[in-house]
């Protein structure tokens, strides 16, 4: 379950989250999952506004649009490591 903080994604090995907060990170990794602002919020126990504004940030970072995008990104880079 998400919202317990318990249910992760193994961490990539790969620098895909370089120039990202730890914050920024955490949550990355939480779309990546699929989960939704209001899951993100919860589990990381921040407002779903901040989410939002991480989210923002972390598009505007990576040059991303969408949370498919990210989740592509993410996911090709964690597979080129293995």
């Amino acid at each position: 379950n998400l919202a317990d903080g318990r249910r992760r994604i193994r961490s990539p090995d790969a620098v895909w989250h370089v120039g990202l907060s730890n914050r920024q990170r955490q949550v990355a990794q939480c779309v990546v999952q699929g989960s939704s602002n209001r899951d993100i919020a919860a589990a990381l126990e921040i407002s779903e506004k901040t989410v939002e504004k991480h989210v923002s940030h972390i598009f505007r970072k990576l040059g991303f649009t969408s949370r498919a995008q990210l989740a592509v990104y993410v996911v090709s880079r964690s597979a080129s490591t293995d």
